[in-house]
Formats: C-alpha cells, structure tokens, sequence
C-alpha cells in the first residue's frame, strides 16, 4: 500500500547504504593524494563494506557512514604504503563519530 502511494505521488525514494559514502571517500582520498594507486584500497574497502552486510547488528545500529568510514579506515591499514589512516583525511570527525567507527571496526574484524 506505501509503495503504491509513493508511486501516486511520485516520490523517489533512494536507499542510503555505505556503498553510497565510498565514492567521497575515494575522491577525498584522492584529492589528497593525487599519485595513489586506489585499486587495492578500493578492493579492501568493497570487502569490508560485504563483511558489514552479513551482520544484522552493524546494518541496524549503525548509519551507513559510520559503516564506510570503518570500512575504510580498516582498508587504508591493510595498503599501508599508500594511504594513511582515514582521520587524516577527516580531521573534523568528533570523538563520538571516531568512537564509533571504532567499535565497528573491532566488529568488522572478528
């Protein structure tokens, strides 16, 4: 019945998931560091984005960009030669959001 409604009313609706975060990520990343070879970054943040999807506790407690921002920094220590920790790139992350990102990565490891 929703969906015949936003049909109706010509809603368009877009589904917000860490895929989504990865491209500002990428360009902010790149921006930075214009000579980085993203493909292996790229890999490893798709293989923990994967990972974040078959737990129902990361998908329900925490919003998408906290699940990318792990995801990537979680990436950026598996190439360590080319990227550096993901809260240089963001310095103005709050300690609440960097908490977080924490405890999903302590998740994404097991």
């Amino acid at each position: 019945m929703e969906v015949l409604l936003a049909r109706a009313l010509k809603f368009q609706l877009n589904v917000f998931t860490p895929y989504s975060v990865t491209d500002h990520i990428l360009a902010t990343v790149k921006a930075t560091h214009p000579q980085a070879h993203l493909s292996v970054f790229k890999k490893k943040l798709a293989e923990y984005i994967s990972k974040s999807f078959m737990s129902d506790y990361l998908i329900f407690t925490f919003t998408p960009s906290i699940i990318a921002l792990a995801s990537a920094d979680l990436a950026s220590s598996d190439t360590q030669d080319e990227i550096s920790s993901i809260t240089e790139y963001f310095p103005d992350l709050s300690v609440h959001i960097l908490d977080q990102v924490s405890r999903v990565k302590e998740l994404l490891r097991k």
